[in-house]
């Protein structure tokens, strides 16, 4: 579920809570997510498909999805 949803570029990105309990924030388009291992956009299976690894890669703090989401529109 999301809490909070930061629209970036007018909709084309958003940085959303993922887990409030846990500060999870995930950089999305459409139903991809931004990973932190190449800065590519993956699909973001159910929620009961979604590894550790998944997690791990996918997830950040508030500050950190920020960058990682600044960091890929300057390498566009």
């Amino acid at each position: 579920m999301t809490w909070i949803k930061l629209m970036i570029n007018d909709g084309e990105y958003f940085i959303e809570c993922k887990n409030p309990n846990k500060d999870h924030w995930a950089v999305t388009r459409g139903g991809a997510v931004l990973n932190n291992d190449d800065l590519e956009f993956e699909y973001e299976p159910i929620p009961s498909a979604r590894t550790n690894d998944f997690i791990g890669r996918t997830r950040f703090n508030l500050e950190e999805a920020k960058a990682l989401l600044q960091r890929y529109i300057d390498g566009q």
